[in-house]
């Protein structure tokens, strides 16, 4: 009537013991937990016990629409949506890239076109510009679903974390190396563009989406569920998803890095340079200085014993690297303390490699490298005068040497004459001048700064100063700030603690000061933020010539200028926050409307520049300052500190 049951399936790939010995295991054998157990004993094999072990994999779950597929017609979509045009999937090399560059060749990896799978892939990035319109980004994996696209504030088009964590490694890194060439090139140095061309070290890859992912996160800011801060400006954060993945591209390349020899950086010195100076962007960018500092003294120690075999063709590279260092200086110098200043006999950069910047791509870095070694010399006599009016007997300053890393370590006390100060100025003044005339487009500025009219009748907007490029703005910018910071004027009146026909020695710095405001008027905020994420920004030149002005209508007018621009997405110029150099300048023009000129402002504790910018758009939270100031009316020279609480205007709610 009934038939025998079928036989059941045999599962072979299934072990009965979960715990037992290796031997019981391989045969699917129940294993009694002995040691030795009883089916080793009567085989007359060593019974071996498994360990265990931690195994570290990279694990891709599949979408739940790859595996049951999508059906069609389920998602409405509005007509006019961009995202519902279709999307170019061939990728076409960008046009200003160097195809003539050699590839740079290494212990790892190469990628290349064959290396590359090609894929059915469309991943992409809807492109913010100053003009309105919108590029787009080819890439990887079909979207299959419109949710993993979300507009934030109306311009540009965000991939949410879930997506890109649902490609494979390849795709992704795609996905960065397109958004490498739109929002990285322009804002880096020249020799960068030869390395947006496809075929180089993975390691080299790795390195240079890590730093897009970087930058995207910081374009898209995001705002807390929570907030300890009273600032509406701590509200928001970078985007998690791209901070998160840049972490992981980042975590790729060191790994790929510590597996090296002593011997294959012999090797592969170009390689080695390249990827620590893309190291020195990626750590500079998230505001980590310890680390910046540890890859920086690796390019140095790199070019000390390899300077042969990376130039000439590195000088391009080394010019990078002293722009961002210059860049990381200044950020640190914003805010540190007094004592960070007090080495200016160890200079900035090794004299040995100032020779090397002077080339095409070499420009803007010699004039940041003057720019901060003048603002450093000239900070370090400040506080020097002050130092000396707390010890009016004695005519010299007494310092303890400190060097430029997070760790202070002290040397023999000695003395240093005020007039060494000025003699340094006055070196570096004159390499200021010898860089403009050797500046080939350099565009003279209508009237003498040393003889102006009367600034309180002037007013910047109607002054405007317009530039053929951003960059020869920007150069134009850092010549005028270091010709504030070659003013003897006010140092001589620091020292002699006088204010005797102030106005006349101050006139000079004002007049640097007023062409600095003009070309702030003129120059375009948009391209500010995008193409000077790896350089010192304007704000930070406002924020320093600010401290050098006595005019409160100057500070004034920095505060309205910096208050017009400082909106969601805009939070960061110069890698520095907005908001922080705001506050500073808001705290300025507080003092002086009470009869005090700031002159310096540091930190109360060295905290070694923050803990970092991961999850946030400032790597410090100062709650309070030092001032170095000077009373308006008397010229006495005073030190106090200064709550930095409620500097900031009550802002309602800020929509995104």
């Amino acid at each position: 009537m009934y038939e025998p049951a079928p036989p059941r399936p045999k599962k072979t790939n299934i072990y009965r013991s979960r715990t037992g010995c290796k031997v019981c295991r391989q045969r699917r054998k129940k294993c009694d937990e002995r040691k030795p157990c009883g089916l080793c004993m009567k085989l007359g094999v060593s019974c071996e016990q498994i360990l265990p072990t931690f195994e570290f994999r990279s694990v891709i779950g599949s979408s739940k629409s790859r595996k049951a597929g999508v059906r069609q017609g389920t998602l409405r979509r509005q007509p006019d949506r961009p995202s519902d045009k279709p999307v170019d999937t061939t990728w076409t090399p960008p046009k200003h890239a160097r195809f003539s560059s050699p590839k740079i060749g290494g212990p790892d990896i190469l990628l290349n076109e064959d290396t590359t799978p090609e894929t059915d892939l469309s991943l992409f990035y809807a492109l913010d510009v100053h003009n309105g319109n919108r590029e787009t980004l080819t890439g990887s994996r079909p979207l299959e679903e419109s949710s993993h696209l979300r507009i934030v504030d109306g311009m540009s088009l965000s991939l949410t974390p879930s997506c890109l964590l649902q490609q494979r490694t390849n795709d992704v890194v795609r996905f960065y190396m397109n958004a490498w060439e739109v929002h990285c090139v322009p804002a880096l140095n020249l020799s960068f563009e030869f390395m947006a061309i496809r075929g180089h070290s993975s390691l080299i890859t790795d390195a240079m989406a890590t730093l897009a992912a970087n930058r995207l996160s910081r374009k898209l800011p995001q705002r807390r569920l929570f907030n300890s801060s009273d600032s509406p400006w701590f509200s928001f954060r970078p985007d998690s998803g791209h901070e998160c993945l840049s972490s992981e591209l980042y975590g790729s390349a060191l790994r790929k890095m510590v597996r090296w020899s002593s011997e294959e950086f012999d090797l592969y010195p170009m390689l080695a340079f390249v990827v620590l100076v893309l190291f020195c962007y990626v750590e500079s960018s998230m505001g980590n200085f310890k680390e910046f500092y540890t890859h920086s003294q690796g390019v140095e120690n790199l070019l000390k014993k390899s300077a042969n075999l990376v130039f000439p063709h590195g000088a391009g590279l080394l010019a990078a690297w002293v722009e961002v260092k210059m860049q990381n200086w200044w950020r640190r110098a914003y805010f540190g303390v007094p004592e960070f200043f007090e080495a200016y006999t160890d200079p900035l950069l090794d004299p040995k490699l100032q020779l090397i910047l002077d080339t095409d791509s070499g420009r803007t870095a010699t004039i940041l490298w003057i720019l901060c070694e003048s603002h450093r010399l000239n900070t370090a006599a400040r506080i020097a005068c002050w130092a000396r009016a707390r010890q009016p007997d004695n005519g010299r300053t007494t310092r303890k040497s400190t060097v430029f890393t997070d760790n202070t370590a002290s040397s023999p006390e000695h003395t240093m004459p005020f007039s060494e100060f000025v003699a340094l100025m006055e070196m570096y003044s004159e390499k200021l001048e010898m860089w403009r005339v050797s500046f080939p487009d350099w565009i003279e500025v209508t009237g003498n700064p040393n003889c102006p009219k009367y600034l309180d009748l002037r007013s910047p907007e109607n002054e405007a100063i317009y530039f053929p490029s951003h960059k020869l703005a920007m150069n134009m910018a850092y010549y005028v700030a270091a010709r504030v910071m070659h003013c003897s004027g006010p140092l001589e009146s620091f020292a002699s603690a006088s204010i005797h026909n102030i106005d006349d020695i101050y006139e000079e710095t004002e007049a640097w000061i007023f062409i600095l405001l003009r070309i702030a008027a003129g120059i375009s905020w948009e391209e500010c933020i995008s193409l000077n994420a790896y350089t010192i920004g304007f704000a930070g030149l406002l924020l320093s010539c600010a401290l050098c002005s006595r005019r409160l209508e100057t500070g004034l007018w920095i505060e309205e200028w910096l208050e017009n621009r400082l909106e969601p997405g805009r939070f960061e110029e110069g890698n520095f926050p907005v908001f922080q150099i705001l506050d500073a300048v808001r705290l300025i023009n507080r003092e002086r409307r009470n009869g005090v000129d700031v002159v310096s402002l540091f930190q109360t504790v060295d905290d070694g520049g923050g803990r970092g910018k991961f999850g946030s758009y400032s790597s410090q939270r100062i709650w309070s300052m030092l001032v170095y100031g000077r009373c308006r009316s008397t010229g006495e020279l005073i030190s106090y500190y200064v709550s930095t609480r409620g500097l900031a205007d009550t802002i309602g709610g800020i929509e995104m």
